[in-house]
């Protein structure tokens, strides 16, 4: 179940900007990731200053952002997204097929946790 939510949310997830100046490389464009952050089925993610992200299960990967692109790494494995923060809410938009006649993109929408 575990995996197939990750792989679900990496398939669903990508993010539209990014910023802040607390995370890893986050101030290179607006908003910062920093935080708790509930997904679009309310589980939470936490975004640590250090660069590590603890997921819905308390696993943890890690974390970075270069250019408007936050890339998560997992095993070995990394998935990279653009993305934006507001005050509220972060957008994480994944791109599928890119540059084929195919490309599809998919956005998802996080609620900041208060």
């Amino acid at each position: 179940m575990y995996k197939a939510k990750l792989l679900a949310l990496f398939v669903t997830v990508s993010i539209l900007g990014c910023g802040g100046d607390s995370g890893p490389m986050a101030s290179n464009m607006g908003g910062d990731p920093v935080g708790t952050w509930l997904d679009q089925d309310g589980y939470e993610w936490t975004f640590n200053s250090d660069g590590t992200l603890l997921d819905y299960e308390g696993k943890e990967l890690t974390w970075s952002v270069e250019g408007g692109v936050m890339t998560w790494t997992m095993s070995g494995v990394d998935l990279s997204m653009t993305f934006s923060v507001g005050e509220n809410y972060m957008y994480l938009t994944t791109t599928f097929d890119e540059g084929s006649a195919a490309e599809t993109k998919e956005t998802s929408r996080w609620k900041r946790r208060r």
